[in-house]
């Protein structure tokens, strides 16, 4: 069973908001993007990955299908690193969000913006 379309939550948003700041090609595409998205549902049970959807009528971001390389960050808990996140692209728009983890546990909540870092 899918679970329903919503919002993203401000924690969400502000986090995806964070791995979109910058000048790079395809970042003013793909913050227009986030400005409309909605969570689609998580991975898996537990998973704080989860799937996007935007509207169809925003530019697309010229940028092959996978991993949006400037997205492509470290997270920090204190001076470890506990893992990493990414945002997927599929045909020029943002489709899903990925936290894996590098720990036994899989992590329980989003990391905040601050515990971010680029590579």
């Amino acid at each position: 069973m899918t679970a329903p379309s919503r919002p993203l939550t401000s924690e969400e948003h502000a986090l995806l908001a964070s791995l979109l700041e910058g000048e790079w090609e395809g970042a003013e595409q793909a913050r227009l993007q986030l400005d409309t998205a909605t969570h689609e549902g998580w991975w898996f049970t537990g998973s704080k990955s989860f799937d996007i959807a935007v509207d169809l009528d925003r530019p697309l971001i010229p940028r092959p299908n996978g991993i949006l390389a400037p997205t492509d960050r470290d997270v920090y808990e204190g001076d470890t690193c506990t893992g990493g996140v990414v945002v997927w692209l599929t045909e020029g728009r943002i489709s899903s969000f990925e936290y894996y983890w590098m720990t036994d546990e899989m992590p329980t909540k989003l990391p905040t913006p601050s515990e971010v870092v680029p590579r």
